[in-house]
């Protein structure tokens, strides 16, 4: 039955110590008994031999209990073997030289004494068994078919050793992870905080004094405050927040990662009052966007430089975004750091951007408005021509950024800026007459009236289409002619009744005068003035039957006059107009100062006749100072 490796163990232990004394003994003895002039030369090369074996066999006694007591400690039938071996060998070190298997020897030296031979310290005779080798005698020789003891010994030392040091670093490695496991390694912070090589036990016990003290101080794009740790009713849960922070270091692979620098965020483990935090911030943030900025939207305008529209960058501002600094406030909170910093990512965002797909589309469409020019008419004749400097005023993009024409702003054009140029009725006009005179007149019910309303699409439809094109100016009333420089609307053929001179002219369609005569205008002493402006024959007026009967009224209604006249030609109404007077005797000069009509322009009865003859509804009469 095989022996336990622990008793093979001392049993080599205390075999090697014995072998390893008698040896030194052995050779102390034959020194002292076989002097150097008492023996031969060959007895003295054996003694020397003898002496140098016991060294080398306490050399290798000593080895070999090294090499027993470690396979003793690893156990098995390996560590058996070893010490089965070991425990052999030392047997056959101490086997006699020259005997018989199973007998022992008394071989005497030359000089007739046992050289081996000697007394212990009791004074008896002691024996020491030497090998053969070590008196001469060569070692067997060994059988090369077999393997070496020492080979088979150096194989088990080097898995012997290898065996170790693999248990020594899973040893190491598991001692590692359990401390590690409840301790931070070096160079590790937790959301911010250095907790090198603290417990998890010292990092729960700091919270508690930690959510009393705490206050975090919130800085940057304009804010400026500090939330304080009871206004928001903080609360801190240490054994989560350190078993989370723990957990996070992975301590299994400390080998690995026990000098690299982490940084750990603990956030599961606080609480607070979410609502009380949040009015805090909105307060904090509204009291500074009442100020602040707004954020402008990319848009287009209209680059003078480059006769287009471009693109105008977007514009951030300065107002901050609520929600975005409560979420980054309370981050911080949920973090325990002490400041935090806002950003600009906090600024309100345009919502346009300059690199926005549709806003682009609508420069590249915008622009097309301005390739498009639009020829207001009026009775075939040019009015207005509209181009790019007028359409970039009226250009501008919608919500869905679609670029539109300002219908009202084309509306207020036409009534303010296109109406006083067109609009010309009641209006005060210069001209010169064909003798040289400049005359300007005010007033009167000739002229242009243009229905600017009615323009607004017809404009809108024509710059839109891209297409340059004519365009009829609606017209509520007309005129002659498009207004010159100075308002004048009627062309070369009209009545000129200039009252300042008392003298009337009728101009024809070559600018020559085709009949003139004096006149009595209206009583200034009465205040029958004849009113001035621009007319024209009305509707009463009646070619073919040119005779009428004048009737006027007092202001208390009774009757002032009844006058039958032979040629009516009215311009305003049908109250005032040329006509013959034959009770006048002169005509001309100063009568209507004193002796006028009663705001008529009288006429000799043949040159109102004439003149009837000539005129035609719708001729112009300008009658002026």
């Amino acid at each position: 039955m095989a022996k336990d490796p622990q008793e093979n163990a001392e049993a080599a232990s205390g075999g090697f110590h014995t072998a390893r004394a008698s040896a030194a003994k052995a050779a102390r003895q034959a020194r002292h008994m076989a002097p150097n002039n008492a023996v031969s030369p060959k007895a003295k090369a054996n003694l020397f031999k003898a002496e140098r074996h016991a060294e080398q066999t306490a050399s290798f006694a000593e080895l070999t209990q090294q090499e027993i007591e470690a396979a003793a400690a690893q156990g098995g039938s390996d560590a058996d073997d070893d010490a089965t071996r070991l425990l052999g060998a030392s047997d056959e070190s101490v086997a006699a030289p020259n005997a018989d298997e199973g007998s022992t020897s008394d071989a005497s030296s030359p000089g007739g004494e046992n050289p081996y031979a000697g007394t212990d310290d009791a004074g008896e005779e002691t024996v020491v068994v030497a090998p053969l080798y070590a008196l001469g005698t060569p070692p067997p020789a060994e059988d090369e078919g077999e393997e070496k003891p020492g080979k088979h010994h150096s194989k088990k030392l080097v898995w012997g050793i290898v065996g170790g040091c693999a248990a020594a670093l899973v040893a190491v490695y598991v001692g590692g992870a359990l401390y590690f496991s409840n301790t931070f390694m070096p160079n590790t912070t937790v959301n911010g905080r250095d907790v090198s090589l603290m417990s998890k036990d010292d990092l729960k016990g700091s919270l508690d004094q930690f959510s009393m003290d705490y206050s975090l101080a919130v800085s940057g794009e304009g804010l400026n405050f500090t939330v304080e740790g009871g206004d928001i009713g903080l609360g801190i849960d240490g054994e989560t927040y350190a078993t989370e922070a723990l957990e996070a270091t992975e301590p299994w692979s400390w080998p690995a990662t026990i000098w690299k620098a982490r940084s750990i965020t603990a956030s599961s483990a606080s609480s607070y009052d979410e609502e009380k935090l949040n009015e805090l911030v909105g307060k904090e943030v509204s009291s500074l966007n009442e100020k602040a900025k707004a954020p402008e939207d990319a848009t287009l305008v209209y680059s003078d430089d480059e006769d287009k529209f471009v693109v105008q960058d977007e514009e951030i501002g300065a107002k901050l975004d609520e929600a975005t600094v409560q979420e980054g406030v309370k981050g911080a909170v949920e973090n325990f750091a002490d400041s935090y910093m806002v950003e600009e990512n906090a600024l309100l965002r345009p919502k346009i951007t300059s690199t926005n797909d549709r806003l682009l589309a609508a420069e590249a469409q915008a622009n097309s408005y301005l390739d498009t020019e639009v020829t207001l008419k009026m009775n075939g004749e040019t009015a207005e021509v509209i181009g790019p400097d007028r359409i970039k005023d009226w250009v501008k993009i919608d919500d869905s950024l679609n670029p539109i024409l300002d219908e009202a702003a084309i509306t207020e054009w036409g009534r303010n800026d296109l109406s006083s140029r067109l609009d010309t009725v009641n209006r005060t006009r210069t001209y010169t007459r064909a003798d040289g005179k400049t005359i300007t007149v005010n007033g009167g019910s000739y002229g242009w009236s243009i229905d600017s309303a009615s323009l607004t699409p017809l404009v809108v439809n024509a710059v839109m289409s891209g297409e340059s094109q004519d365009v009829d100016v609606p017209i509520l009333q007309s005129a002659s002619t498009v207004p010159d420089e100075g308002g004048r609307d009627w062309g070369n053929r009209y009545i000129d009744v200039d009252l300042s001179e008392q003298y009337v002219r009728m101009y024809g369609d070559d600018g020559s005068i085709i009949w003139e005569s004096e006149c009595v205008s209206g009583d200034d002493s009465q205040n029958h003035n004849t009113p001035t402006g621009v007319w024209y024959i009305d509707g009463y007026f009646n070619k073919g039957n040119p005779a009428t009967t004048l009737i006027g009224y007092k202001p208390d209604g009774t009757k002032d006059y009844e006058s039958k006249v032979r040629y009516w030609m009215p311009f305003i109404g049908n109250s005032v107009g040329l006509h013959d007077a034959d009770w006048r005797g002169s005509f001309g000069g100063s009568i209507y100062l004193y002796n006028g009509s009663h705001g008529c322009v009288n006429l000799p009865v043949s040159a109102a006749g004439e003149l009837c003859s000539l005129v035609n509804q719708g001729d112009v009469v300008v009658t002026h100072y």
